[in-house]
C-alpha cells in the first residue's frame, strides 16, 4: 500500500515569516487532523526532493502530514457541509477556498499544495 503525504508550503523562497505566523497557520492545519500515521509538523526546508516527482521544495515554511484523517472544516470532502464530518485525505481532496485564503492571509503570501506517494 502506498503512503500519501501532503506538503503545504510557501513557494516564495525569500518570503520572511515570523514564528507567530508559522504557529498560527500550523495550528489551523493541525487542529483539523483527527488521526494520522505520520504526525503533522512544520519547518523551513531546503532542497527537499520528492521521490516520485520532479519537484524540489525550498521554502521558508512548510507543513506536512502523512496518511491522515481530517475534518471537512479544512478540506473539501465531497458536498458535505458538516464541518465535523471527517474522512481519509488524499490527493483528490482540496483545501477549502476560505481556509486557503485564511492561511495565505496569515502567512502574507501564496501557498502551494503538493502530494507525494511513497511505496
Amino acid at each position: 500500500m502506498s503512503e500519501q503525504h501532503v506538503y503545504i508550503y510557501v513557494k516564495k523562497q525569500d518570503h520572511v515569516i515570523s514564528d507567530e505566523q508559522k504557529e498560527k497557520a500550523f495550528s489551523i492545519f493541525d487542529e483539523n487532523i483527527i488521526e494520522c500515521e505520520h504526525e503533522p509538523y512544520f519547518e523551513a526546508v531546503e532542497n527537499l526532493e520528492l521521490t516520485h516527482s520532479d519537484i524540489i521544495i525550498t521554502s521558508p515554511f512548510m507543513m506536512t502530514a502523512g496518511d491522515f484523517v481530517a475534518t471537512n472544516k479544512f478540506w473539501q470532502l465531497d458536498d458535505n457541509d458538516n464541518e465535523e464530518f471527517e474522512s481519509d485525505i488524499n490527493e483528490t481532496i482540496s483545501i477549502r477556498p476560505e481556509i486557503l485564503q485564511e492561511l495565505e492571509s496569515i502567512l502574507g503570501t501564496k501557498i502551494t499544495v503538493v502530494w507525494e506517494h511513497r511505496d
